[in-house]
């Protein structure tokens, strides 16, 4: 029998209470993921998508019973669902982050989810743009990105949290992070995804899903979501979109290595 913790009142919820999250990448479908997953009766996701436990310094060597204390105002809508989940992307970039899921729970199933790195780099621009994080035009911010981010790092003393911002082509470099990933969790444990999969063919996708996570398959299916694309009006120079293709070469060769079926 599993172990159990009180919450609020008489109910208990299991221990670990979360046993699988959506962790990336950032600005590829992960909403439009955690959407359709909290609509199945058989999942309860958490209150506003992203927690952003583990990706704070502040969690760091916490036994796993007091990570769930700090999960249970989440969960206040918990009524017995065998899947437990949240959603937060940023979860895949840092190695701390992971390293964390696995001390939190080393069964624990992961999502993720991936898209061409040039496109996820330029839509993580327009969100930090949008925000108000981000003042400078595309062309300098992604070019000289790697100096702002020493900057920063520098500034706040090395520390890294959900809060970094400037790592638009960084966070694209899926291999690196899958890497650490794979690391610390077998592959049985963790599912890749293409976002345009989810956005043109979500019926097979959202299949793929709930057999991961061992979940019946709801009749009907929930409606299609749209998953956001690029925003074109931070699209960068032809100069430094060259160099952009470059740079992340190799990234997006191997998504297509790893997805051939799909037609970005």
């Amino acid at each position: 029998m599993k172990p159990v913790v009180l919450m609020k009142g008489s109910r208990k919820l299991p221990s670990p209470l979360v046993n699988f999250m959506i962790i990336g990448a950032q600005k590829c479908g992960t909403t439009a993921l955690a959407r359709y997953l909290a609509e199945h009766p058989s999942v309860c996701m958490a209150w506003g998508k992203e927690v952003h436990l583990f990706d704070s310094l502040a969690s760091v060597g916490f036994a796993p019973q007091r990570l769930d204390r700090f999960y249970h105002g989440y969960f206040d809508h918990y009524r017995g669902e065998p899947m437990v989940g949240e959603a937060t992307p940023s979860y895949l970039y840092f190695p701390e982050a992971i390293a964390g899921l696995h001390h939190y729970n080393p069964r624990l199933k992961l999502i993720v989810l991936l898209r061409d790195p040039l496109e996820r780099a330029l839509s993580a621009y327009a969100m930090e743009r949008n925000r108000g994080r981000e003042s400078w035009p595309v062309d300098p911010a992604l070019c000289l990105e790697p100096v702002r981010r020493l900057a920063a790092s520098v500034f706040r003393g090395g520390r890294t949290t959900h809060r970094t911002t400037f790592s638009y082509v960084d966070r694209s470099r899926y291999r690196r992070q899958l890497d650490t990933l794979g690391s610390y969790f077998p592959k049985g444990q963790i599912l890749l995804l293409h976002s345009e999969a989810l956005g043109r063919r979500y019926e097979e996708t959202l299949r793929s899903v709930y057999a991961f996570l061992e979940i019946s398959v709801p009749s009907p299916l929930p409606p299609p979501r749209r998953v956001r694309q690029t925003e074109r009006k931070y699209r960068p120079s032809s100069l430094t979109l060259a160099w952009l293709r470059w740079v992340l070469r190799k990234e997006r060769r191997w998504l297509g290595e790893r997805f051939p079926n799909r037609s970005d």
